[in-house]
């Protein structure tokens, strides 16, 4: 992932949004909060370019990712769907899923809006939340 240029073209086309790196020892994602939770706790919005992204799953959140560019892989509960530029997929909460992808553009839109805490990581083999997660 070319992780300096990502930075550089989200910066340009969303100025003084959030960039957030998931990983940065090993990035497989990059996140621009376009629309934060704070703004309006009922949705958020966010541009996410992907190479892969890790089990998890949310208890109070509806995604739905839609592919901007490229392809994407999406692991939903063990079965994979092979999503297209323009095609969307909407996971519901408590829902596992992962995704893999080739510097894939996406728009995730989460009803209510995402949290750490929402976010739920599974670990090996036991789930954590993505706050406490991040701050291990």
């Amino acid at each position: 992932m070319k992780i300096n240029k990502i930075i550089e073209q989200m910066t340009q086309k969303y100025p003084g949004k959030k960039i957030i790196i998931t990983d940065p020892t090993n990035p497989g994602e990059i996140i621009c909060e376009t629309e934060p939770t704070e703004a309006h706790p009922d949705w958020s919005e966010a541009i996410a370019v992907i190479d892969y992204t890790r089990l998890h799953y949310h208890r109070a959140v509806t995604e739905t990712y839609e592919v901007l560019s490229g392809e994407l892989d999406m692991v939903i509960q063990e079965k994979t769907r092979h999503l297209k530029t323009g095609e969307t997929i909407t996971i519901p909460p408590n829902t596992r899923h992962k995704a893999f992808g080739r510097e894939t553009l996406i728009r995730v839109s989460s009803k209510p809006g995402w949290t750490p805490e929402d976010h739920i990581l599974v670990t090996d083999g036991k789930d954590v939340s993505r706050r406490i997660y991040d701050k291990t």
